[in-house]
């Protein structure tokens, strides 16, 4: 599939009021940045700007062939070098939690507001801050972080997380001995998955062990090994690719495969490319009510759609009103919310 929109970079400022560029598809220069995101992290400097970094991320096979079959195309937030990959790790937390704090803020400027005008105007200020948030959507002050890449244990089911992992975080590293995206392309980069969310009742798998229904019942336990609190590995951008040069190399990783794992965890509308009639009659550019921004599509904390999950509970409320309950399917999805 060839890209129709050209890629665009943008300037932040981090938690430490240090730049980083945001890399992203886009028909202008002010058009809507996309919520799910990549992080990529260097241990030196290199010889291409963050831009170019970014876009040779971007148009690597990895999100390439991620583009064609699962419509996911993400952007790519560069930052500036790092002195180690655990220094990589706290950065992202702390961004994380910086840009947390920033839609909060912002969210509750719009409510206080919406309220302080209704309130001046004798109307409701409680139904006016409700419905200011309402419109406001899924927009942000800052680039979105996806909270988590794994639901939380409220939603965990046994059977249909079975392969999922249990890492809420993950960044990409370039190795420091890269210095180029064609040294990158040989040599692969470090995929670091971390702030790791298993509960006791995900440790241990248990299964029914009677043959027949006249044996009698036992049942087969055994412990379950999510892996290491912080996940290092090599991984290549390019597949079929191997470390290094030499006839005894290892076969690395492939980013692709690992980047379909970790958005497995997604539902079908999660993170979706979003169609707005807006951008498309602006060509673009910014303009109220854009789609985009407004979606809510994505995880919360929970790893829960924001959107399908406000439209749960608005069900929810209505079969208790109306003493009828909604379709087992959707009950099994979300049966957390029933206990």
């Amino acid at each position: 599939m060839a890209r129709t929109k050209g890629a665009r970079t943008r300037q932040f400022k981090d938690h430490a009021s240090n730049p980083y560029t945001v890399v992203h598809y886009a028909s202008t220069q002010d058009s809507p940045i996309c919520k799910l995101s990549v992080h990529l992290y260097t241990l030196s400097n290199l010889n291409l700007d963050p831009g170019s970094l970014g876009r040779s991320l971007l148009d690597s096979e990895t999100f390439v062939f991620s583009l064609d079959a699962m419509d996911w195309s993400p952007r790519v937030d560069v930052y500036a070098p790092q002195p180690s990959i655990e220094a990589c790790i706290e950065h992202h937390r702390r961004e994380k939690e910086y840009r947390a704090r920033a839609r909060d803020e912002f969210r509750r400027k719009v409510a206080t507001d919406a309220a302080s005008t209704a309130g001046e105007a004798g109307d409701g200020d409680g139904d006016a801050a409700q419905q200011a948030l309402l419109n406001l959507g899924g927009k942000e002050p800052l680039p979105h972080i996806v909270p988590t890449l794994c639901v939380s244990a409220a939603f965990w089911d046994r059977h249909r997380c079975m392969f999922q992992e249990r890492y809420r975080s993950f960044i990409l590293v370039v190795p420091e001995e890269c210095l180029t995206w064609e040294e990158v392309e040989e040599k692969g980069l470090w995929l670091v998955k971390f702030d790791q969310d298993v509960s006791p009742a995900m440790e241990v798998d248990a299964a029914d062990g009677a043959a027949s229904k006249d044996e009698a019942d036992w049942v087969h336990v055994k412990s379950r090994n999510w892996g290491p609190p912080v996940s290092i590995e090599r991984v290549s951008v390019v597949e079929d690719s191997e470390i290094g040069e030499d006839d005894e190399a290892e076969p690395m990783a492939s980013l692709l495969d690992k980047w379909t794992g970790l958005t497995s965890v997604f539902s079908d509308c999660t993170c979706r490319t979003v169609h707005c009639e807006g951008c498309y009659k602006s060509n673009g550019r910014p303009h109220e009510d854009c789609e985009v921004e407004r979606s809510e599509h994505y995880f919360d904390s929970d790893g829960q759609c924001i959107a399908c999950r406000r439209e749960w509970d608005i069900r929810r409320l209505a079969a208790l009103d109306n003493h009828w309950y909604p379709e087992p399917c959707l009950e099994l999805e979300y049966e957390g919310l029933f206990t």
